[in-house]
């Protein structure tokens, strides 16, 4: 399906986001002339003025299918120039295709007459470095690198106060290395590490006082190793083990106070051994042992201690509720005498 040359463009463009005060000439902002233009009783287009350089609106349209623009005269793919401006009279735009395709460097403008983008192409394929403003402010909102279509490098985001909000590696079109992402004033947020698009070492999150809330760790895109868990002021919340995806070890969970809340156990993905919950009093709301993933036995308590709940062996005593129970290390169901 074939579209107007100017339609395309626009939507590309509006489609990478964000916006700068860069000077113009004489040293003047980037805005003066738009500035001028609108006290002017007649406008004076930018385009039109430059030998050969066609009207990508009229001349030319855009076939989706082969990435492609072609001359509407002669319906072959267009090697030249071509432009737009803005109701204003300001140069919105000026390309270079070669074989139909873009190509070399380009800036696209606001209608106030400061830079939105620079790009650069290849042939049709986005290359080298690629920058973004806001208008009218001198702030670059982002700059991203590319190598012949794929992204490639470092790509960094920035707000319009000059902070950066996002950092990333990229290599052969995949995350790869470290990425950051920030709060305002440059407070990180995130740590995260990539290999070949994956996760693939520690992923850290910190609160905004600089608290490290988790600290997790992976192993191409799994969890592996020991994760842990803060409150809001660094306190530990909640350590787990795993081993490339599988849980694999404790899990314990702590009250605010550092005393116990929950305890798990596994082996290679399946329960095995004493699961515990307790009450914030620390009395045992629930004691359980599970063998090969099997719940062997269970003891349900209420907040005062009474036990409500009892399978697989005769109810506790009243006695001590909240002491470790005298589960059996290897509880088999008795056979029945013949």
């Amino acid at each position: 399906m074939k579209y107007t040359a100017f339609l395309f463009a626009f939507l590309a463009a509006s489609s990478l986001f964000s916006q700068i005060e860069i000077k113009g000439t004489q040293g003047k902002p980037c805005y003066e002339k738009a500035a001028q233009k609108m006290r002017s009783k007649y406008i004076d287009y930018d385009c039109g003025k430059i030998a050969g350089v066609l009207d990508c609106n009229e001349k030319l349209e855009y076939e989706e299918q082969a990435n492609m623009f072609f001359s509407k005269g002669s319906g072959q793919p267009y090697t030249g120039q071509c432009e737009t401006c803005h109701p204003n009279g300001l140069l919105e735009r000026r390309i270079k295709f070669t074989n139909g395709r873009e190509d070399g460097i380009d800036t696209t403008y606001y209608y106030s007459g400061c830079p939105m983008v620079v790009r650069e192409h290849t042939l049709g394929l986005e290359n080298g470095r690629w920058r973004y403003y806001y208008d009218s402010t001198q702030q670059l909102a982002w700059e991203r690198n590319y190598y012949r279509g794929i992204k490639q490098g470092v790509h960094v985001f920035f707000d319009n106060k000059g902070d950066t909000t996002v950092l990333e590696n990229y290599a052969n079109d995949l995350l790869n290395g470290v990425k950051k992402v920030y709060f305002t004033k440059n407070k990180v947020e995130r740590i995260i590490y990539y290999t070949n698009g994956v996760f693939n070492g520690p992923y850290i999150t910190y609160n905004m006082d600089g608290k490290k809330i988790q600290e997790l760790n992976y192993k191409m895109g799994k969890k592996d190793g020991v994760l842990t868990f803060y409150y809001d002021d660094g306190t530990l919340l909640r350590t787990e083990n795993w081993t490339i995806g599988v849980k694999n070890g404790e899990f314990k969970t702590l009250y605010y106070n550092g005393s116990l809340q929950s305890i798990e156990n596994y082996k290679k993905g399946i329960k095995e051994g004493i699961f515990e919950e307790r009450y914030n009093n620390q009395k045992v709301k629930r004691r359980a042992f599970y063998k090969k993933g099997e719940l062997i036995e269970e003891h349900i308590f209420d907040e005062y201690g009474k036990e409500t709940y009892t399978f697989g062996a005769q109810p506790y005593p009243e006695t001590e509720d909240d002491a470790v129970p005298e589960f059996p290390s290897n509880t088999k169901k008795e056979k029945k005498k013949k």
